[in-house]
């Protein structure tokens, strides 16, 4: 009872009017994620130490002060961010038949990834580590700072219902190759048909052969995590860093994202402690207010 409850209000807070309201387009149309009105405006990404003994970030300009809302950076309004947890155990159960990738669907179940990402939330509470998908402000912020734009070849961890990848996707060159690794059976089985040019593995980030798969179609320019870290143990927390990081090319770029306030908790320091430990020069970007939480977003390089 607890969990409809709580699954019911969640949807019935994205839906709200104190959220501006919530147009749900078609996936055929446009990017097929929740698309919200939005007054924020996000400024371009600002990368600073989260420590004041590590080196430089990425960004030329760092910044060591958490930035507090402005009229260039307001408090949100819309929804709110996080993908699945992808070293979660794998869904059982067929295909969805609920969720048609032309936008539409049926009486037996959601017709947009909003309202699919509900039902999964409400169906595995525990094996989903999110509470809404993520915000385009969101999306965008992690894509720049990817510089997907300039990618050949891109690997996704726990896409979800794919708003990274409807990004990663418009932003890509032509010609790059795509990887997503997702843990939930049903939503990897719904960006297959809606994103048909890409590439999607149901299979979690620890335990993926990438040893193989690189072996074959070489290393990843960019990597972008839509993975709720701060819920990993420490243990798995290495384990998906240590599978996925060696196969980022000399100057590529890793993306992942963490909640404003519960990346001060231990989980979330021990994280980025993980993250410098491997990408020296890791720095976060300014808040992300256009999100709920609002969030930052860590970028770590591959030093040449």
């Amino acid at each position: 009872m607890l969990r409809r409850l709580t699954v019911a209000g969640l949807a019935a807070l994205l839906l709200s009017p104190a959220y501006g309201g919530m147009t749900l387009r078609p996936a055929a149309q446009a990017t097929g994620v929740p698309v919200v009105s939005l007054s924020a405006v996000v400024a371009a990404p600002t990368l600073r130490s989260e420590n004041p003994g590590e080196p430089a970030p990425v960004s030329p300009a760092p910044t060591l002060a958490v930035p507090t809302p402005t009229a260039a950076d307001p408090a949100p309004t819309a929804v709110a961010s996080a993908e699945t947890l992808a070293a979660a155990e794998a869904e059982s159960g067929p295909p969805p038949s609920d969720f048609d990738a032309s936008g539409g669907g049926n009486a037996a179940g959601p017709a947009t990834p909003a309202l699919l990402f509900l039902t999964q939330v409400a169906r595995n509470w525990k094996t989903i580590g999110a509470v809404a998908p993520s915000s385009p402000a969101l999306a965008r912020r992690m894509i720049e700072s990817a510089d997907v734009a300039r990618a050949h070849h891109v690997l996704e961890l726990g896409p979800g219902t794919g708003v990274f990848t409807a990004e990663i996707d418009r932003a890509r060159p032509s010609e790059s190759r795509y990887l997503g690794l997702e843990a939930n059976a049903r939503f990897a089985s719904v960006l297959r048909p809606r994103f048909p040019g890409l590439r999607f593995e149901h299979a979690q980030a620890q335990t993926f052969d990438l040893n193989a798969y690189v072996a074959k179609h070489g290393p990843f320019d960019a990597v972008i995590s839509g993975l709720p870290w701060t819920a990993f143990p420490p243990s798995l927390q290495r384990s998906i860093l240590d599978n996925v990081l060696p196969h980022l090319a000399s100057g590529g770029r890793f993306v992942s994202f963490a909640y404003w306030g519960l990346n001060r908790l231990p989980a979330g320091r021990r994280f980025y402690q993980l993250l410098a430990d491997r990408l020296p020069g890791v720095g976060s970007s300014r808040i992300v207010w256009a999100n709920l939480p609002p969030a930052l977003v860590y970028t770590g390089l591959r030093q040449p």
